[in-house]
């Protein structure tokens, strides 16, 4: 009983010994993106970071990057619409199989399209690039797969 009250009593020092909202995590890392602190298209993919981009590319990468994050919202409203009525129509007394299944099959569409326009995305980024920095970039995916 004394462990119990112990523990339930030192549980909140515990929480408030945690980073606040602005510092750095203990282990030294970045700090983990915060929904909505980085304006759309305001950094760079991963994966094009040690490529030495020019001005003139970078501006180009950021306005495709804006073009389909504006896109994207909308998108994500609809799937989740999508997976809400079907989380409605499992818990629901008017559940159908063939409902379900319709349901899942447009979702299986929607994430089709969203997997496609990400290809399509990362090809023009692909395209943009110039022979040097596209031979970098392909050996250090080849790398990262290995």
């Amino acid at each position: 009983m004394k462990k119990l009250l112990l523990i339930v009593g030192l549980l909140p020092l515990a929480v408030a010994a945690g980073p606040r909202h602005g510092e750095p995590r203990c282990d030294g890392g970045p700090h983990p993106a915060r929904h909505g602190e980085f304006a759309a298209g305001e950094h760079l993919p991963h994966f094009l970071r040690s490529l030495n981009l020019s001005d003139a590319q970078r501006a180009e990468i950021k306005s495709l990057l804006q073009t389909r994050f504006s896109q994207g919202k909308d998108k994500m409203d609809r799937g989740r619409a999508m997976h809400d009525e079907l989380r409605k129509l499992s818990f629901s007394a008017d559940f159908s199989e063939e409902r379900s299944l319709d349901l899942i099959e447009k979702s299986l569409d929607f994430h089709k399209q969203a997997v496609l326009d990400k290809a399509k995305l990362d090809n023009q980024l692909y395209k943009l690039l110039n022979s040097e920095q596209q031979q970098k970039l392909r050996a250090e995916l080849e790398k990262s797969e290995h």
